[in-house]
């Protein structure tokens, strides 16, 4: 879905978002994943819930 299509709760969360550091926190998870390194993804999660609580709500 296109960012400006979001609207109510949704556009709000996608805000946060992208103002948070949670991008940074996933986007540095998926690039160590990738390279074969086992990072908990529970603790990123919840590392992410702590920045950006919103998101991880809905």
């Amino acid at each position: 879905m296109k960012r400006e299509m979001l609207k109510g709760i949704w556009e709000d969360a996608a805000e946060k978002f992208e103002n948070s550091f949670a991008p940074d926190i996933l986007g540095y998870w998926y690039s160590r994943y990738c390279g074969g390194e086992m990072i908990d993804l529970k603790e990123v999660l919840e590392d992410v819930q702590q920045e950006c609580p919103s998101i991880l709500r809905i």
